[in-house]
């Protein structure tokens, strides 16, 4: 078993050392690398990192919101926190995936108890499907389970879906016996086999358990709260991250295609989507993600030579690509005609080489700089974790053009006022308690503010982001038990 043993954390942050069980030396190495002194900087430090860019977000002028970033990103490079930052996430992931991987490979796999999920659900495409796996893999390390991902076929076609990806075990693949069906997992169940089966009702109603997002392991969760400004999103992907590992056929079809395309630094990717989206949200002018696209590259170029304006352009509409290259000469737009046409169905018109088309394009959109998309897309709200799972702290590097990042298992997020602001009757130490569930985050548009409860007081107001922090929510993963 994989148990992290220790972790120290001094109070000013300047210590952040664990030491792990040593039949994982993978990890072992990392720390062992990384050495004793490679985080000088404090916690204070990063709060007002994290309080900054929430500040920036609140200015009305967008020429300045560029220049204070840019120097923020410039100011870390120098100080090398930036590296030291992305050094502590790597070990952070490391310590994560091999405890997803010690759990997905047990010793002995028939006496390892099991979670049976499937990916077929009903009204979902390729970001959602991953979605609810990536539930199912938090709820099996939640309640020391192996994850089985059954072979049921999407609901809207003959193939399975699984089958597109790498195994998730190595060791402990197949069940044997009856199985009890639930849609509730605990860890204290007993029955060998147990099979998840989604309730919507639930879902879609403000239940949750206790290990669900945001919770994590208390040996980790304060280390995420202070890097990362998007820490829910992170945990997230860490998931989605272990999931999302194209079979050697789908990696090789995507490796051809990457031969094919000149991917250098700076690039810029869209996902504009429409077709069978329009149901769920209206669609947004081009122009307004190219809008942001132009923001970013004169962001970059405060701080870089001038440099040609190259996009990486992925969508389920082939007109588009068309309206794009008309209306954008000037930029160098690398697209995709096939695989727009292959997926302009949608979900409900499918086939295995527009799903692999999809794989294929949010593959490369999380391979560029920056990405501007709609997060009323599971591919985007994908795409935002699969960054994070990359490169640590991605709240920078996407820009939703409508709501915030949601998770449609994320019911209720805690936050404490930093400030008192007379005006909103708020005290410092104040504890508000945010609506996440999917009914209210999909209609949402607010970034910069949040529409909370006060438990103090019980009022309901909209509060800055910047004038608040998020509360941990600590579960007791068994792989993460220091105890053991």
């Amino acid at each position: 078993m994989f148990v992290l043993r220790e972790v120290e954390e001094e109070d000013n942050g300047e210590v952040y050392r664990s030491h792990i069980s040593t039949n994982n030396q993978p990890i072992r190495k990392v720390f062992e690398n990384v050495g004793d002194n490679v985080y000088p900087f404090s916690d204070d430090f990063e709060n007002l990192r994290i309080g900054l860019l929430q500040s920036i977000e609140h200015l009305e002028d967008k020429d300045t919101q560029n220049a204070m970033k840019s120097l923020m990103e410039q100011l870390a490079e120098v100080d090398g926190f930036s590296q030291s930052r992305k050094d502590e996430f790597e070990i952070l992931s490391s310590t994560v995936q091999s405890a997803i991987f010690s759990l997905q490979n047990p010793p002995d796999c028939i006496k390892a108890k099991k979670l049976l999920c499937h990916m077929n659900q009903v009204d979902c495409g390729l970001g959602c499907l991953i979605h609810n796996a990536a539930q199912c893999l938090l709820t099996a390390l939640a309640t020391g389970r192996v994850l089985i991902i059954s072979n049921e076929p999407w609901s809207y076609s003959n193939f399975t879906v699984k089958n597109f990806f790498s195994p998730i075990s190595s060791n402990c693949l197949e069940f044997e016996g009856p199985t009890e069906t639930t849609y509730e997992v605990f860890l204290n169940d007993t029955a060998k086999i147990i099979e998840y089966i989604p309730n919507f009702d639930d879902i879609f109603s403000h239940n949750f358990r206790p290990y669900d997002v945001p919770a994590r392991p208390p040996v980790i969760s304060q280390t995420i709260l202070r890097l990362a400004r998007d820490p829910d999103a992170w945990w997230v992907g860490q998931f989605v991250g272990y999931i999302w590992k194209p079979n050697e056929t789908v990696g090789q079809i995507i490796s051809e295609a990457e031969k094919m395309i000149d991917f250098s630094s700076p690039i810029v990717g869209l996902h504009v989507r429409r077709t069978d989206k329009a149901g769920e949200a209206g669609p947004t002018i081009i122009e307004e993600y190219m809008g942001k696209v132009e923001m970013w590259f004169r962001k970059y170029e405060m701080s870089h030579p001038p440099t040609k304006r190259r996009i990486y352009l992925a969508t389920d509409e082939p007109t588009v690509i068309q309206e794009c290259h008309e209306k954008f000469p000037d930029y160098e737009i690398i697209d995709n005609p096939e695989i727009s046409k292959s997926v302009t169905g949608g979900r409900f018109q499918d086939t295995e080489a527009s799903f692999i088309g999809t794989i294929q394009d949010i593959h490369m959109l999380s391979l560029t700089d920056y990405v501007v998309c709609t997060h009323t897309s599971n591919m985007c709200t994908l795409i935002y974790e699969l960054m994070h799972f990359k490169h640590g702290d991605a709240s920078s590097m996407l820009k939703s053009l409508d709501i915030p990042w949601w998770f449609l298992y994320r019911k209720l997020v805690t936050f404490e006022a930093t400030v008192e602001d007379p005006s909103k009757n708020l005290r410092k130490g104040d504890l508000l308690e945010v609506d996440t569930s999917f009914k209210t985050a999909f209609y949402t548009i607010n970034h910069t503010f949040v529409n909370a409860i006060n438990t103090r007081t019980q009022e309901t107001q909209m509060y800055p982001i910047y004038k608040l922090r998020q509360m941990p929510s600590v579960y007791n993963f068994p792989m993460f038990d220091v105890n053991k």
